[in-house]
This record gives structure tokens, sequence and C-alpha cells, in this order.
């Protein structure tokens, strides 16, 4: 193994007379084999965040030959939200030198989530079970940090999963697929570019009774309602500006108000943001966005309708990730992990579950 970190060592040399005095971004502009991540840091606007002169950090980069295969929409701004979260799965806060690399070691990126180094006679590799990649030159010095050039994109695990997947494989809500397909809507959460607000449990318990019975009880108005929670196009939060005006699926609009931190959907406070899948975005909101044709029957009430069975409010159990920390979108720098986004759109879409337990 010393033989291996030792090839690595030399293979900086060529790099080390004057990358020491370049920031990780400054030396990627000079290396000719970066300009796609150059292109792609550009695009995510994190050339400020890697020139920080106070920075520490490890930066996997991913040479030219990476990048190919990877769908170009990422580049573009809609998919700007995804491209950040790729490219933070490649950096770490703290320098991570060869030497430090160790067969088995659990690395753990800016943005969360995981992946292994595996160190052996052939070289040492990054991995997970969605890709391998291996140092190809290692340990060349930056004023702000390391860099180490790899042969492959390190992939975060959303870039698996699509709005269908995280719908249909929560555990304990094993009905919402159900719910999906009663509705017919299976295409309408698999097609591409599409944005989903999604209100979390304590959501279902503000609607009426009254209403509430009415909409389970009809198929067709089970359409109509998650309908009005989804979008045509990728809102990440940093695209819902203040005034915009949003179409959904049943054609009605939805207006985002931003005030400071806070963003309004029409009446709902999103309180959780950026949840990624390969075919769009999900965030989670405070209330669920009825359409035009049912807000008006929403008053709450205490009492039953005639005729009507008494509706049971469902209680969710608050989710943490596997960790035991807070769901995903507190911090405003760290991405949400694919993970911890997973449980808490399942812990979102729970409503939807309660809904259709009620056939």
């Amino acid at each position: 193994m010393k033989l291996n970190l030792a090839s690595l060592f030399l293979a900086t040399s060529a790099y080390s007379v004057v990358a020491q005095d370049q920031t990780i971004v400054d030396l990627a502009i000079a290396t000719e084999d970066l300009s796609t991540l150059v292109s792609a840091v550009q695009a995510a606007d994190l050339v400020e965040t890697l020139s920080d002169p106070a920075g520490t950090f490890t930066v996997f980069a991913p040479v030219n030959s990476a990048f190919e295969g990877v769908d170009p929409k990422y580049l573009t701004e809609p998919w700007k939200a995804h491209l950040t979260d790729i490219l933070l799965y490649h950096v770490l806060d703290s320098e991570v030198f060869a030497a430090d690399v160790t067969d088995g070691l659990l690395i753990t990126p800016l943005n969360g989530g995981n992946f292994t180094a595996t160190v052996n006679d052939t070289g040492v590799f990054l991995g997970s079970d969605l890709f391998s990649s291996q140092v190809t030159t290692a340990d060349v010095d930056a004023s702000n940090g390391v860099v180490h050039l790899i042969s492959a994109l390190l992939v975060p695990s959303w870039m698996a999963t699509t709005l269908a997947d995280i719908a249909a494989n929560v555990e304990g809500f094993g009905s919402v697929a159900t719910f999906i397909t009663q509705a017919g809507l299976e295409s309408e959460i698999a097609a591409e570019n599409r944005t989903i607000f999604a209100p979390n449990a304590d959501a279902f318990a503000a609607i009426s009774p009254d209403l509430t019975a009415q909409i389970v009880n009809d198929e067709s108005l089970i359409g109509v309602v998650l309908k009005h929670h989804i979008v045509e196009g990728v809102w990440s939060k940093a695209a819902l500006t203040d005034g915009l005006e949003l179409t959904t699926l049943d054609g009605n609009p939805l207006i985002v108000s931003v005030s400071g931190d806070s963003v309004m959907v029409d009446e709902s406070a999103v309180v959780e943001y950026d949840f990624l899948a390969t075919n769009g975005v999900s965030h989670i909101i405070s209330t669920i966005l009825l359409p035009p044709s049912l807000a008006s029957g929403n008053e709450t009430e205490t009492t039953t309708a005639p005729g009507a069975t008494p509706v049971e409010t469902p209680v969710a159990e608050p989710t943490t990730d596997e960790e035991g920390s807070a769901a995903p979108g507190a911090a405003p720098v760290v991405a949400p992990t694919p993970t911890s986004g997973v449980l808490a759109l399942g812990s979102a879409l729970s409503f939807v579950a309660a809904a259709f337990a009620l056939f």
C-alpha cells in the first residue's frame, strides 16, 4: 500500500510548485482536465464558496471524462439546486490527505450522505452502490484546501430516485402509491420537470370533517386535490420569488410570497425545502392547498354532518434521519441528505395515506 500512496504523491509533483499559492478554483481553472468541473462550479454559483481564503476544504475533482453521460439539464437554471448538491457531494469541510485515507474509511461530504474509501493493490477508490471512482492524482495543495483528481463522478443517492419512487418506497406509507394509482396520476408523478408541495401530517387535521369525508369518498376529488399540489417545472427554494405565480396541474394558480427567509404558497407556509429527485423537487408545506372549487367549503367544524361517517384525525409521529437529527432543510448551507429527505417526505405524505385508508 505504501507503493500506491507513494505513486499518488509523485503524481502531484507537476502541480505542487504553483498550486500552493492558488485557491481551489484557481487551481481548477489552471488545470485543463478540470474545465468541465469549472463550468459546473460557475453554473452553481460556488466560485465564491470554494475561493474562500479561510477555507480548509477537500475537493474530489472529477476530470472531464467523468461528466460524460451526465444529463446536461443539470447545467441549466431550473436544475441549479440539483447541480449544487452534486458538486457539494464532492466537497469536505476539512482537509483530508492521501495518508489519512484508510481502507473502509467512511467519508461524509458537505451536504450529508456518505461514501466509502477502498484502498487495495490497484489504488484508492471512492464508492457506494451507485458509483466507483479512482483517485488518479492526490494531494494537490491549494491555499484553501487540498484537491484530489478522480476518474468518475460521485453520485448522490437522489440521482437514482424519482418522485414516484419516493411515494412508493417510504416505509409505513405503502398506500401512498395505491392512492396515486387510484387517482390515475402515475404518469404525472413520474413525468419530467415536476414540483410537488407536500402537506405535512398536521395539515390534514386542519380541514373540516365534512370536507374530509367529501374528498375521501369521491375519487375524482382526490385527483383534483392532489393535482393542486403539483406544478409543472422545477422550482427550488431559490427560484421561489415574491409574487411568482405558478400554475398547478388542475389549471389553478398558486401565488408565492417571500418575506426574509420565509416562503408562503397561497396561505401555506413552506416549512422544508428542496427534496431532490431526478425528475424534480418537493417541498413540505404546513397546510393542504385546496382548489377554488373546494376552498369555500373548508370551514372548520367540530360536529359530523348527518349521515357521514365520523373521521378520525390521523396523528403523525415525528420523523428524524437515521442518526436522530432533525429533518433536512433547516440549515441554510448544507443541502438535505437523500435518506432523511425520503423519510421526511413520507411523513409529509401521511395525510394521503390516512385519507386513502378511509375508503
